[in-house]
């Protein structure tokens, strides 16, 4: 993932000792587990800073930028006392800059293999098992774990045929070998909601 130089980490409120040092290795390491599961990113958008504030949800933001497309990633909630869930809430939003959009909504398969992912990583690499208990983002959680019922990394398979999730269309499926029902495949292509 491109990422600016010195990336800006700002915000009132994050957790004690998480220092901008820290976060800009985070975003280094969980990119480079991201990416070599689901692919390279497209890098036409560059992330240039972690903002810690006050939210209902974590976000990929676009700030106007004079010479690229830019991405800001708001972290919220208990990110801002937590590191651990700092982790958390990064893991998820850098699976979204691996292809912004540079739009509000991304699919219910991208947002499943986000929130998929999330989890993953803070099992397997902070060793902490943080639950999904919104509802809307354990449903698409619920239907990527269907899906992957049907294949090993759907998601990386789809991002092999067409790098931007945002493209996703039936033909996608096929493409990558992803033969599940038509209803099943139009319910992964709709855009996610809260």
């Amino acid at each position: 993932m491109r990422m600016a130089g010195k990336i800006k980490v700002t915000g009132d409120v994050r957790p004690e000792g998480y220092l901008d040092k820290m976060i800009r290795d985070d975003l280094i390491v969980i990119s480079e587990r991201i990416e070599s599961l689901f692919g390279p990113a497209v890098n036409e958008y560059q992330i240039d800073w972690v903002d810690f504030c006050i939210g209902d949800n974590p976000c990929l933001s676009y700030p106007p930028c004079a010479d690229h497309k830019s991405v800001r990633i708001q972290l919220v909630g208990p990110a801002l006392e937590n590191d651990n869930f700092a982790r958390f809430q990064l893991a998820h939003e850098l699976v979204h800059c691996l292809s912004p959009s540079g739009g509000p909504n991304a699919a219910i398969i991208e947002e499943g293999a986000a929130t998929w992912f999330q989890v993953y990583h803070n099992r397997k690499y902070v060793h902490e098992n943080i639950v999904v208990n919104d509802p809307s983002y354990a449903s698409v959680l619920n239907s990527y774990n269907q899906l992957l019922a049907h294949c090993d990394n759907p998601f990386g398979k789809l991002r092999a045929v067409e790098p931007r999730a945002y493209l996703f269309n039936a033909e996608t499926f096929l493409e990558a070998g992803i033969f599940i029902k038509k209803s099943f495949r139009a319910h992964l292509l709709k855009p996610f909601s809260l």
